[in-house]
Formats: structure tokens, sequence, C-alpha cells
């Protein structure tokens, strides 16, 4: 009877952690040109390579497994919308332990604060892609609310902790 509720607890929680959860982690945004479009410094004019392009530093205010919204100060960044032409976006989201980086798709947003000086603005993102590597981090980020802490690893041989 125990083993069969554990069993039932483990197939609910899988399906309960699908919610979104609000959080306050480091965000770096890129902006990703379209096919046939670059981008291009605004101070200098010259073109820059997707690596390179301007990062903007933010946090997120809610994940869940599929989305993911943020706070930003304007809705375009280098001459880009950042929600609803369907531009993809290089995302790097700090988790306590570990980096993780995938690609989201804004789709809408809203604006937070009257004052249009003062205004920022909530944008919510689709994840679009992320490496399956990347994704059973995230997920098991989203069930566990803290990511699970990595032990040492031990030798087999002479139970001695490598560096």
């Amino acid at each position: 009877m125990l083993s069969t509720l554990e069993k039932v607890n483990h197939a609910l929680s899988g399906f309960l952690f699908s919610s979104a959860r609000k959080v306050n982690l480091p965000l770096a945004i890129r902006v990703r040109p379209n096919k046939g479009e670059a981008i291009c410094n605004l101070e200098t004019g010259k073109l820059l390579l997707p690596h390179t392009a301007p990062v903007l530093n933010t946090k997120t205010e809610r994940i869940s497994k599929d989305s993911i919204s943020f706070i930003v100060p304007a809705i375009r960044f280098c001459d880009a919308s950042l929600a609803g032409d369907g531009r993809t976006l290089d995302v790097e989201l700090e988790l306590p332990q570990v980096v993780l980086r995938f690609e989201v798709i804004g789709d809408h947003y809203e604006r937070i604060g009257k004052r249009t000086s003062l205004a920022q603005y909530l944008i919510h993102a689709r994840i679009s892609y992320m490496n399956p590597l990347v994704e059973e981090s995230f997920r098991a980020y989203l069930k566990n609310g803290y990511a699970a802490p990595q032990n040492e690893p031990e030798s087999l041989v002479f139970r001695i902790n490598e560096r």
C-alpha cells in the first residue's frame, strides 16, 4: 500500500510542478538577427556578429516548463522588438549552480507603471528550443525549487575525493 502511494505521489509531483513559479533569477538576453538581417552597433554603425551582439541583463519574473517572463526597461533592444515579432532571443538563465542557455520567442508584453518615463515592460516568452540536457536541469529546478547540490565525485578505487 505504501509503495503504491509513493508511486502516485511521484506521478502527481511531475504533473503539479508544471505550473508557473515566481522567481527572481539573473537573465541575460541577446537578440538573434533574422535571416538576411544583421545587427549593427548604434554608436559606430558597424555590423556585429550574433555572438558579439549586446547583452540585456535583467531578472526573471515567472518561469514554467514552456515559458518565461522577464522585466525590461524598453520593448525594443538593438533595433528589434523583444515581443510580438516572432524574433528568436538567446537567453542565459543563471540558476544557483549552473547557467542554462536556450532560445525563446517573445509572445506579448504588458506595461508596468503609469508614467511613461518610469514604465517598465513585462515580456512573456515561450521557450522555442532547449537542449535535452539543459531541459533536464531546468525541469529538475522547477520540480525541486532549487538545484540539487552536486556531490563531489569519489574515486572508486581509493575513495579519494577528486578535485
